[in-house]
């Protein structure tokens, strides 16, 4: 397997791969979060106690929308891995050396 060179185009195909499918996830989970807080906190709020519903649906829509972005740019990265053609080259995982060394009972066949 051979090398190629590191080139803007390059970083940019890679770059654009993990880009639209992270704002893409992203943007439509983060939309579906956002109606559902926005719809549940109003109705069990009160029964809660909290008194300003509004600044309750906007920290917890922050930190719901927070997480699910990072969890959504996780996901658009493997996906990305996953991809097998990036115009004339795709990009792979090579470990740098030996992965998880067997013992040496497990190396072989029981008995030999």
């Amino acid at each position: 397997m051979s090398e190629m060179d590191v080139t803007f185009g390059r970083a940019l195909r890679i770059w654009w791969a993990f880009t639209w499918r992270a704002v893409l996830f992203s943007f439509v989970l983060g939309a579906a979060a956002g109606a559902i807080i926005g719809i549940v906190i109003p109705i069990v709020g009160p029964q809660l106690g909290l008194q300003d519903p509004n600044g309750t649906i906007q920290g917890v829509a922050q930190i719901v929308g927070g997480l699910l972005g990072i969890a959504m740019s996780i996901w658009a990265v493997k996906l990305s891995l996953s991809k097998r053609d990036f115009g004339g080259f795709r990009v792979v995982l090579v470990p740098l050396g030996p992965l998880c060394p067997l013992p040496e009972r497990m190396a072989g066949p029981p008995g030999k």
